[in-house]
């Protein structure tokens, strides 16, 4: 039968290993459940404090732009700042 999950080594400061096995105790998991939840939930972490930066910047984009112009045209500024911002942002996810 072939392995779906692939063996790796790390290396752990005794003081937190001797944590993750007292939790992994606790929840009735084992260290390799307990580590595999971990990097799941910091990767999902790092993918949305990219989407919030992104936004972030993007909001300043458009900030800037209504600033520059002063003008009533704010709606059609927002537009267009949302349409040269996305272009990066799909692309950056489809490369996740």
């Amino acid at each position: 039968m072939l392995r779906t999950t692939k063996l790796i080594t790390i290396s752990i400061l005794p003081d937190l290993l001797k944590k993750a096995e007292k939790l992994a105790k606790e929840e009735d998991r084992t260290k390799s459940e307990l580590f595999r939840e971990a990097l799941r939930m910091y990767v999902e972490e790092r993918s949305r404090q990219k989407n919030l930066k992104m936004f972030s910047q993007s909001l300043e984009k458009m900030r800037a732009n209504v600033k520059k112009t002063n003008s009533t045209k704010t709606d059609q500024i927002i537009k267009k700042t949302i349409k040269e911002i996305r272009n990066p942002i799909f692309k950056a996810k489809s490369t996740e």
